[in-house]
């Protein structure tokens, strides 16, 4: 299964999950060990969990049109297994986004949803989740991935947020929640891009050689002050193109609604991503 090669690559966790059928389908829900998460049901359509007091699923639909029905059908029974605060994520198929474009049928989807109490939350990003390429263009896109919530879980949530991520690795966009979202710190830590540039070495050896005033522990002290602002010095100069680089590439992205052309950037990003890998400010 191909999760039991990819999970041990992401870290610690918990999980549970479905394989894909060939390159279609599949769901997987990982939760750190400290989570207190219930498992209550799970098939190749959904995952229903229980974190703490509050109630979270993942929906993927049937992809045929004609058991869009079942789709709907688990959406209700599902809602009266518990009266907890709910968050649902769903994905949408393109056959259902099709027929309903072409019939002038009624969302079924968003009538389940509201009919359980269940309303779309806002997003952040590109309004598209998942496009068709043909011979390396794209030529549809669509957004058919979104979370729903209650009321109870918006007002205990009142700052979540809903973030599409650009990426080229997959013809669906990750999109990220974020319960509590996080606020920039000035905190210094280790990069892993500093190991790509031996001059990194030099310029701590230099500061840690100069002698500070004061006793052992001022001295200390100053040392791994200077340390620090001297390799914030380094990295300015030898890696701002990085962070600027991305930032330009972001900015593009915002701007761009060429679906071709957003491939193309996307592409750059993630290259650029990965000699970044972790950042010097958190």
């Amino acid at each position: 299964m191909e999760m039991e090669i990819v999970t041990p690559r992401l870290g610690d966790y918990h999980g549970v999950y479905v394989d894909c059928r060939g390159r279609a389908g599949g769901l997987a829900l990982l939760w750190g060990k400290t989570v207190n998460l219930t498992l209550q049901s799970y098939s190749s359509n959904h995952m229903d969990a229980h974190i703490c007091w509050e109630g979270v699923e993942v929906i993927y639909g049937w992809p045929e049109t004609q058991h869009k029905h079942k789709t709907c059908a688990m959406i209700a029974d599902l809602s009266t297994h518990s009266n907890l605060p709910w968050i649902v994520g769903e994905t949408l198929t393109r056959s259902s986004t099709i027929r309903r474009k072409k019939w002038g049928q009624l969302d079924t989807f968003r009538e389940a949803f509201i009919d359980v109490g269940l309303f779309h939350l806002g997003f952040e990003g590109y309004e598209f989740t998942w496009n068709r390429c043909k011979d390396g263009m794209v030529v549809v896109e669509e957004r058919l991935d979104k979370f729903c919530a209650s009321t109870e879980w918006s007002l205990m949530f009142p700052d979540a947020t809903i973030t599409h991520i650009n990426s080229d690795i997959s013809d669906h966009l990750p999109v990220i929640l974020r319960c509590h979202p996080r606020r920039s710190t000035n905190q210094r830590h280790f990069g892993n891009i500093w190991t790509l540039d031996l001059s990194g070495k030099e310029a701590i050896s230099q500061a840690w050689a100069q002698q500070c005033d004061g006793n052992a522990v001022d001295n200390l002290l100053g040392k791994v002050e200077r340390c620090g602002t001297d390799l914030s010095g380094w990295n300015l100069a030898i890696f701002s193109q990085v962070g600027s680089k991305i930032k330009e590439l972001k900015i593009s992205l915002k701007d761009s609604r060429d679906p071709n052309k957003r491939r193309t950037l996307q592409g750059e990003l993630r290259e650029w991503s990965r000699k970044e890998e972790i950042t010097w400010w958190l």
